[in-house]
């Protein structure tokens, strides 16, 4: 028996709920989905997000759908994925956008497989992103005026001018220039391993 854990929530291992059957059809194409991502070697980070959509819309099929389980083709159609994604309890705090991005990699492998007639989500309006501002940055004056602000007579003043010298010179993230260790650093090569 797989197990899975919540990372979200801090629970313990438990049965995976696509193993429990009460979905039927729709709990047997979703294990088969996520062994083949397990197979494409997809991160498991990777496949723990796609399977929270496919959890919570399971949890909403066994709430609202009337009859058996048992053809995928009239569980995973659009009107229920739409009534799905505009249930505001069935939400979850994942973004709509990573929901329809799962749930519409999961029919278009429905129909690959040939489970289903045609991808029943190929209709499904996604949510527009919004648009983003460039990012601002500084210019070279800017930039000689903020190198020149760490006291280097002191040593957390080279400390901080170095470490301001490395975000420039190289454009590594912060968590990475924090976690850099005296052993990562090269000088006779003049190189920082990140």
């Amino acid at each position: 028996m797989k197990q899975w854990s919540d990372k979200k929530g801090g629970l313990p291992a438990r049965k995976d709920p696509f193993e429990g059957g009460e979905a039927g059809v729709f709990d047997r194409r979703v294990r088969q989905w996520i062994a083949e991502l397990h197979q494409r070697e997809l991160s498991p980070a990777t496949i723990e997000t796609y399977r929270w959509p496919l959890l919570r819309f399971r949890a909403w099929l066994l709430r609202h759908h009337r009859g058996k389980f048992t053809r995928i083709g009239t569980l995973f159609t659009l009107r229920r994925v739409e009534s799905f994604l505009a249930d505001p309890s069935a939400a979850g705090t994942q973004s709509r956008a990573a929901a329809v991005g799962t749930l519409c990699r999961f029919s278009a492998w429905l129909a690959a497989r040939d489970h289903v007639g045609s991808d029943p989500l190929r209709m499904l309006t996604r949510p527009k992103r919004k648009s983003r501002r460039l990012p601002r940055f500084l210019n070279p004056e800017q930039i000689a005026r903020l190198l020149e602000i760490p006291d280097t007579t002191d040593p957390l003043g080279i400390r901080d001018r170095s470490m301001m010298e490395t975000f420039y010179a190289s454009g590594v993230r912060r968590s990475e220039l924090c976690s850099i260790c005296l052993s990562d650093l090269d000088f006779h090569s003049r190189q920082i391993l990140i």
